[in-house]
Order: structure tokens, then sequence, then C-alpha cells
């Protein structure tokens, strides 16, 4: 999903949901879903936390691939 705080304001931030989020319902504009490599955003899901949902330990993501399927 792309986040924005209302119309007009869609910004750079993106992020991937591992749970139903349904409170996220037409709030943001869902583009893409994961096609390999799930077991990686759920392992990340399941990182320890601080007090504000936060990791621990930092996680960087090296690599990405995007690809466009379908029409």
């Amino acid at each position: 999903a792309m986040a924005n705080s209302g119309p007009n304001t869609n910004g750079s931030q993106f992020f991937i949901t591992t749970d139903p989020t349904p409170h996220l319902n037409g709030a943001h504009t869902i583009f893409g879903r994961i096609l390999n490599g799930q077991e990686v955003a759920d392992a990340i899901s399941k990182v320890p936390k601080d007090q504000n949902g936060r990791p621990i330990q930092p996680i960087t993501i090296e690599t990405i691939q995007i690809a466009k399927t379908g029409g």
C-alpha cells in the first residue's frame, strides 16, 4: 500500500501487511502483492519489538525485485 493522510497526500512510504488490516480499507492505495518470499515478510513481522511496536534491531531490505504482471 502507499501511505497517505487524506485526499491528495499520497507519499512514498510503502508497507507490507502480514495480517488482515480492515481498519486500512479505503484509506490507502493497494497496488501489489508478494509473489515469492512471503516467509521473509512473516519472519520480519515476528522480530522482537519495543513498546511502540518498532523492531528493537534495525531491519534492512538489501534487495527487492518488482515485476509487472497482468495487463
